[in-house]
């Protein structure tokens, strides 16, 4: 398993609270992990688009707030 943040540490300026919080930290496959950074952009955003709706109030309980379109653009 594999830790990836769902929004991307490097997006952390975009953002009051610190992304490096467990609610937006997903444990994945390795081959998971690989398709969100490496794959074509359907099955990328399929993957995404699930972990979203996951970690959506996690994220918020966190004070992380980004629409799933926003996400979607951080990759």
């Amino acid at each position: 398993m594999e830790a990836h943040h769902l929004i991307p540490i490097s997006k952390q300026k975009e953002f009051e609270f610190s992304l490096d919080v467990r609610g937006n930290i997903v444990s994945l496959w390795p081959n998971c992990h690989r398709a969100i950074h490496l794959t074509d952009n359907k099955l990328k955003d399929d993957l995404l688009k699930a972990l979203y709706e996951k970690l959506k109030e996690k994220l918020e309980i966190f004070g992380l707030y980004a629409s799933l379109q926003e996400l979607l653009e951080f990759y």
